[in-house]
């Protein structure tokens, strides 16, 4: 992935997890069944919570990609089975409100964190490595075809490269 991909599932997963918290404002913890907390809206706060909780699902689907790029998953262990299955969190954070939640509000910000963590550290290093090598031979490689098909001018190719930090060298020219 390019560094402005990994910085947009970054913004991504950002956004979803601050409507989350400010949702998780708006509910409480009720009993539920198994490991997990089910929760609701706290008294005089269903309208305000079914709000949030909309701008949350709305968040989710982009949400749910940063997830998968950053490779950050919960195992869930459906109830009566031995067994684990991977779950992306953006798209199981409404079972909070089902009879047998997947997950809860702790889980979901420290997966989300760390995944967030995450993306934007592969961002940072992306981006050292596109303005690096990579950078430069991408920028010779759009210089070369603008200079062919007669976009710009040599002399202001040079002073592109100039301004990337490339380094220029002169080779003698050989006649007859």
């Amino acid at each position: 992935m390019r560094a402005n991909a990994y910085a947009r599932a970054a913004k991504n997963l950002n956004d979803f997890l601050r409507a989350f918290d400010r949702l998780m404002l708006e509910l409480e913890p009720t009993s539920g069944y198994g490991s997990f907390p089910r929760w609701q809206p706290k008294p005089g706060r269903q309208s305000h919570a079914d709000k949030l909780a909309s701008e949350v699902a709305s968040l989710a689907g982009p949400a749910a990609e940063a997830f998968q790029a950053s490779g950050m998953c919960i195992d869930y262990k459906p109830p009566g089975t031995w067994q684990t299955q991977p779950i992306n969190p953006a798209l199981a954070w409404s079972t909070m409100f089902d009879q047998t939640p997947m997950l809860d509000p702790h889980l979901m910000a420290v997966v989300g964190r760390q995944a967030l963590g995450w993306l934007e550290h592969r961002h940072d290093e992306q981006a050292a490595r596109q303005r690096g090598l990579v950078g430069a031979v991408e920028l010779l490689a759009l210089m070369s075809l603008a200079l062919v098909a007669g976009v710009v001018s040599f002399s202001f190719a040079v002073r592109a490269a100039a301004a990337a930090g490339l380094r220029l060298r002169t080779v003698p020219a050989r006649t007859g």
